[in-house]
């Protein structure tokens, strides 16, 4: 198989990270090296210390991983770089963890002017629009590093402090640690938005919603 050296920018934040056209194409490397850099600013790539380990080195390839490296301990829009535990506490997360609701009409009418909006398709086929989870839990007032306070200390589950869609490990988090933290934005958001998020990782023998 034959790959294209071009390939469409298809999502309008890239798009603004490339600035470029949405639609526009250009050349796929610079298309990959700038996905990797925006995902890395959510805390959403594999973390690539560990290929620094003494157990791993060798496995991948030098320059990648030190390019991996510089991406996941700089702050996207900044440039600068990140210090203490934000550098490696977010990369140990269950990555998207809500799915982006699609909505009827009555229950984007309720929704704040300001809050996404997207042209989508209901299960049914009739038109929907649909909403970022991330918006939903950060307006709900679970921000960016929330955790929960238990026994006066904070849960080792919390939100990452790159983006709100992540739920991650900070320190020997528990399944429960996960699920509870998880039951939480789900019933915060319902309460203020009306609007149940579903979960996206497949789960087993546990309860979320």
């Amino acid at each position: 198989m034959k790959h294209n050296s071009t390939g469409v920018v298809s999502h309008s934040q890239l798009a603004n990270a490339l600035h470029v056209e949405l639609g526009e194409r250009m050349q796929t490397a610079a298309i990959r090296r700038e996905v990797l850099r925006v995902r890395a600013s959510k805390g959403m790539l594999e973390d690539a210390s560990r290929y620094d380990k003494l157990w791993m080195r060798g496995t991948k390839c030098a320059e990648g991983v030190e390019f991996a490296l510089r991406l996941q301990s700089e702050d996207y829009v900044t440039g600068e770089f990140l210090e203490g535990d934000n550098i490696y506490s977010d990369r140990h997360s269950c990555g998207s963890f809500f799915m982006n609701p699609i909505l009827s009409a009555s229950q984007v009418d309720a929704l704040p002017e300001d809050a996404p909006k997207f042209d989508a398709v209901m299960q049914d086929g009739s038109h929907g629009i649909k909403t970022s989870a991330a918006w939903l839990i950060d307006h709900a007032g679970f921000h960016k590093g929330f955790r929960l306070i238990e026994n006066g200390k904070p849960s080792p589950a919390g939100l990452s402090s790159l983006h709100t869609l992540a739920l991650t490990n900070r320190n020997n988090a528990s399944c429960d640690d996960i699920a509870n933290l998880a039951k939480t934005i789900i019933s915060g958001v319902k309460s203020k938005f009306g609007i149940t998020l579903i979960p996206e990782p497949v789960v087993i023998n546990i309860s979320i919603n």
